[in-house]
């Protein structure tokens, strides 16, 4: 299966990075500990035409399909968590980057790899889906690897920024628990790991238990 984007696709993940760079980009560590939501970007999103993406045009959306959808919220959110730490200090007062490390370099290499495995099981259940062949397995696998990869890497993430990682001071602790709530109300992995077994037995199972009597 092809995954590679169209040129209508590729212009369009340029426009949104370049939208999110110019006006998300600034001020999203602010913006995700503000306690209301932050309208005046939802409404500047919305003329940017970003939200609403698969939405019928009749019923004022966009008319767009999941890939739309997809590739807009995956650009948004890879333009604004960019602006963390990258230096901390070594022994002896040394400042290093933290990519010299080649102990972090592993880390690093592993969460790409979490990252594009992620990346292609959400193509893949967007792009049947969009091509009138919608599968639950395929979307439950690419939530269940999603959520747990998401909070697998933000974890590390976490630990290699150190107590710094903890505050709010960084976007890390942000993601952090956007990650794990996810993986609760997006769907528990349990309940999805349920919901994949009973495709991969081909048998649905009741997880209530049995009533003597």
């Amino acid at each position: 299966m092809n995954f590679e984007l169209t040129e209508e696709q590729r212009a369009f993940h340029g426009a949104v990075r370049s939208f999110a760079e110019r006006h998300l980009h600034k001020g999203a560590l602010a913006r995700a500990h503000r306690p209301d939501h932050p309208w005046d970007v939802a409404r500047l999103t919305a003329r940017q035409g970003l939200l609403g993406i698969t939405v019928p045009e009749k019923d004022g959306g966009q008319g767009g399909t999941l890939m739309d959808a997809v590739i807009a919220i995956e650009t948004v959110a890879q333009s604004c968590p960019r602006s963390v730490d990258v230096v901390q200090a070594g022994n002896f007062g040394a400042i290093r980057v933290l990519a010299e490390f080649q102990g972090l370099q592993w880390k690093f290499a592993d969460m790409k790899v979490k990252l594009d495995a992620g990346q292609l099981l959400l193509y893949r259940a967007a792009t049947n889906a969009d091509r009138g062949f919608p599968s639950a397995e395929e979307t439950d696998i690419a939530k269940a690897y999603c959520n747990q990869a998401g909070f697998e890497i933000c974890s590390e993430a976490m630990q290699i920024m150190g107590g710094m990682g903890y505050t709010e001071e960084t976007l890390v602790e942000w993601c952090f628990r956007k990650c794990r709530g996810w993986m609760i109300a997006g769907g528990s992995i349990e309940i999805l790991k349920n919901r994949i077994a009973e495709s991969v037995i081909d048998r649905s199972f009741s997880q209530r238990p049995v009533r003597n009597g």
